[in-house]
């Protein structure tokens, strides 16, 4: 699969897919977690093993039930002023945490002592949670 298939299954430009093959931060800073996932399966990469991720799997269900229970004792505005990252719309439908980027579920997942790697796909079980 050449740049231009690549950069159009990942719904990206083309300089935007180079630039994904020239620096090495662009996996975790430029795509969501969902085109990460499609990448992976464009080359049949594992992604725990690209990350050096634990066998333990979560689910982004669990991520927002971890996050509401923060809200116990502050409000959500203080929750996301600590986090740096607006969680409304995920907290509702915590399907969304797919569309951030793995640089900002790190910082979400790090909020709940969560390690951001273990909402990554199995290798036999690619889709997104």
């Amino acid at each position: 699969m050449g740049f231009a298939e690549a950069a159009a299954a990942l719904d990206i430009s083309f300089p935007a897919y180079v630039d994904l093959e020239r620096y090495d931060d662009e996996i975790v800073t430029a795509l969501s977690f969902r085109q990460v996932v499609v990448l992976s399966e464009l080359l049949a990469l594992d992604l725990r093993k690209f990350f050096g991720g634990s066998e333990r799997h979560r689910t982004f269900d669990e991520l927002a039930d971890q996050l509401r229970a923060r809200l116990a004792d502050r409000s959500l505005a203080d929750l996301e002023d600590e986090i740096g990252w607006e969680l409304g719309a995920q907290l509702e439908s915590p399907a969304l945490f797919a569309d951030y980027p793995l640089d900002a579920l790190a910082d979400i997942a790090g909020a709940v002592d969560a390690d951001w790697r273990d909402f990554l796909p199995a290798n036999r079980d690619r889709r997104a949670p």
